[in-house]
């Protein structure tokens, strides 16, 4: 799993970082560090309108984009186990 924060380079320290270290985000987190949203954005996920928090899960072929945001860390966790291989 890789997290990309899409906060202004000068937000480094400011905010990403704290934000990783209050929440205690273990995992590789990058800044993507692009200004030009409209650029990227339907690269990601065609119907992607650029919208976040936006979360895309994928193993191999298999891949889903969810535009939205998760209340509960179950909620995520159910859409990761569908990806796991058995």
């Amino acid at each position: 799993m890789i997290l990309a924060s899409l906060d202004a380079k000068s937000m480094i320290k400011s905010k990403l970082e704290p934000f990783v270290h209050i929440n205690q985000i273990g995992i590789e987190t990058i800044l993507l560090d692009e200004p030009n949203y409209n650029r990227w954005i339907s690269k990601v996920d065609k119907s992607w309108e650029g919208s976040i928090p936006a979360t895309a899960v994928w193993q191999g072929e298999n891949w889903i984009f969810i535009e939205d945001s998760f209340e509960l860390y179950s909620d995520l966790q159910n859409i990761i186990d569908k990806f796991e291989i058995h």
